[in-house]
């Protein structure tokens, strides 16, 4: 990982000029009624800049850095190094900036509503941790979610962004409470996580995969749930719905995804696939083709939060 870059520190971004960005919609009335609402959603390609403030959301953003790595700098914790893989956290007063070191791909989702607050008031959201390891791709996965529906006002949209949204912030909050390397147990909760990125499309008995850790397949679903939130076997789960993500992204029909993640049945993949997205993976894939029209045609649309 590189350095933060030469004489920048946390007394030098505290003397930085701030700006306030307000540059956001007007939620719909349905949207101030449950409370929760995305703002926007984007993606983009961008190159080092020279600009040398901070800036205010005025809303919440989570924006993975999609390839790439740079320097994000905020006025609580200072300049901070991210790579690709990781999400950068915005909060609504908190001033903040993120620059490439040469360039990188971004993608992004913003929102905003006194739900917002609640959860992050509750802990699900933290300027202690700015920086989350987003091994569920939770804001990739939302970004394709949403791009279908984002300019819909019926009831059924609304409430589907809602659910879009806690369930991306609910996969940030997991990520981020895993402790560092100190605790032992938490130690070996993430070498299982990274096992099971890494061999999730074979099969994965939760007490074959137990064993392998030298545990009871009791004390490993505790031990696993109280660290990510999950049982073994949802995560197994997820995983294997992030990679037939990328391999429909990348044009693989259903089945062919079905099988490369895992999966002999597809009907029972297509079944998966909906539980864990909320959506079959038809949809998914119109939705990654109109998000690709959009960005083809509207560039405007997409600059960054």
């Amino acid at each position: 990982m590189a350095k933060t870059p030469r004489h920048m520190d946390k007394s030098t971004t505290e003397r930085l000029p701030v700006y306030r960005s307000e540059a956001f919609r007007t939620p719909f009335a349905a949207e101030r009624e449950i409370g929760l609402w995305a703002d926007r959603i984007g993606e983009a390609v961008n190159s080092a800049s020279g600009a040398e403030s901070l800036r205010v959301l005025g809303l919440y953003g989570a924006v993975q850095v999609v390839k790439g790595q740079g320097t994000f700098i905020t006025h609580t914790r200072g300049p901070l190094r991210v790579r690709a893989g990781e999400v950068m956290l915005l909060f609504p007063d908190e001033p903040h900036r993120y620059t490439p070191d040469r360039g990188w791909r971004t993608r992004w989702v913003v929102w905003g509503g006194p739900e917002a607050d609640i959860l992050r008031r509750s802990g699900y959201l933290s300027l202690r941790t700015p920086v989350v390891h987003d091994r569920l791709e939770a804001v990739s996965h939302a970004y394709n979610e949403l791009a279908p529906v984002m300019a819909r006002e019926d009831l059924g949209a609304v409430l589907f962004r809602k659910q879009v949204l806690l369930r991306m912030i609910l996969d940030l909050y997991t990520a981020s409470r895993v402790p560092g390397p100190a605790d032992r147990r938490a130690e070996d909760v993430r070498r299982a996580m990274q096992y099971i990125e890494e061999h999730c499309t074979r099969p994965l008995p939760v007490p074959k995969l137990a064993s392998h850790f030298s545990m009871s397949g009791t004390h490993f679903r505790r031990l696993f749930r109280h660290y990510t939130g999950r049982t073994p076997s949802h995560y197994i789960s997820s995983m294997r719905i992030s990679r037939a993500k990328r391999c429909l992204a990348e044009g693989m029909s259903i089945k062919a995804a079905s099988a490369a993640v895992g999966y002999d049945d597809t009907f029972y993949f297509m079944r998966v696939f909906k539980r864990e997205t909320g959506i079959p993976p038809g949809a998914f894939v119109k939705g990654l083709q109109i998000s690709q029209a959009v960005a083809g045609g509207e560039e405007g649309q997409l600059m960054p939060p």
